[in-house]
C-alpha cells in the first residue's frame, strides 16, 4: 500500500502537531511558569530520508500548524519541531 505524501501530511502529520500544541496550551493556563517557556513538538521524520526533503516537506507543515504566529501559540515563546533521526529541526523564530 502506498500513502500518499501529501495526503498524510496534510490529514495526518498537521493535526497531530496542531493537537499537540493545544495540548500543551491548555495544560499551559493552569500554570504561570509555562509563561515565556520554549515547547519541543516530537515527531516520527524517518519517513523521509534525506536532510534537504525533511526541510521541503515538514517546513510548511510547521510554519502551517503554528498558524499566525506567537500570538498564536502564547504562553510559549518558542516552538521547535523535532525530528527524532536528529537531522530535522524547526525553530519557530525563524518564520
Amino acid at each position: 500500500m502506498t500513502i500518499n505524501s501529501e495526503g498524510y501530511n496534510q490529514e495526518t502529520l498537521l493535526p497531530l502537531f496542531e493537537n499537540a500544541l493545544a495540548l500543551k496550551k491548555e495544560k499551559a493556563k493552569g500554570n504561570q511558569h509555562y509563561t515565556g517557556a520554549w515547547l519541543g513538538v516530537v515527531f516520527n521524520d524517518w519517513i523521509t530520508a534525506l536532510i534537504e526533503k525533511k526541510r521541503k516537506r515538514f517546513d510548511p507543515i510547521c510554519r502551517q500548524a503554528l498558524g499566525d504566529g506567537p500570538e498564536w501559540y502564547t504562553p510559549f515563546s518558542r516552538i521547535f519541531f523535532v525530528g527524532t533521526s536528529r537531522q530535522y529541526l524547526f525553530d519557530s523564530s525563524k518564520i
